[in-house]
């Protein structure tokens, strides 16, 4: 694999961790590579990238990704602005390689237990919001407690991080319904809902 398929294919990953939509990581690939002298064919999914590039031999390249994507504005603006820079050609081959390994290298801007303990934030607020009262939302709270240890402990694995909407969504409800049988009346799929 030549250099500046390695940078469209780093790039095209790094783009897709960055929540970007498949088309504009496939119009950025684009731009990129005709601005390397090739033409390029670029096609993301969920979890992987294939790509097909040609200066006469075609090269043909599936990549596998995570499929967790991370929400992180500051790696996401670091990109589009590198994408442009290559694509405008201001940053070469070798820098812009170094340039998304360290973007890829930024640590998130907030800790695992703050993220954790946003979620049950967030799901006592949604309970409040759809009409749930004291004990909707603090079962919300802890039913977005358990999807955020789901989501954290399901990043090991792309298997099992490609079902993870469904795991929290299945063992959140189980939760619910076993407090709804210890604790006082209350809405259990108002609860759930907002988790």
């Amino acid at each position: 694999m030549t250099d500046e398929v390695a940078l469209l294919s780093e790039l095209g990953v790094a783009l897709h961790g960055a929540t970007l939509p498949a088309d504009i990581v496939e119009e950025r690939l684009t731009a990129v590579a005709r601005r390397l002298g090739l033409e390029g064919e670029f096609f993301t999914l969920q979890s992987f990238l294939a790509m097909e590039v040609r200066n006469g031999a075609p090269s043909v390249l599936v990549r596998r990704m995570s499929f967790d994507t991370h929400w992180n504005l500051t790696r996401m603006s670091a990109l589009l602005t590198l994408s442009r820079e290559l694509a405008d050609g201001r940053v070469g081959v070798a820098d812009g390689r170094r340039r998304i390994a360290e973007i890829a290298a930024l640590r998130p801007p907030y800790s695992k237990p703050l993220v954790v303990a946003a979620y049950g934030v967030y799901g006592a607020a949604v309970a409040a919001r759809v009409g749930g009262n004291v004990i909707e939302m603090v079962v919300g709270a802890l039913v977005g407690l358990v999807a955020a240890v789901i989501h954290f402990g399901t990043l090991r694995s792309n298997t099992i991080d490609l079902q993870k909407s469904f795991v929290a969504a299945f063992v959140g409800s189980l939760c619910a319904f076993m407090l709804a049988r210890v604790l006082p009346a209350f809405d259990a799929p108002r609860a759930v809902f907002a988790a």
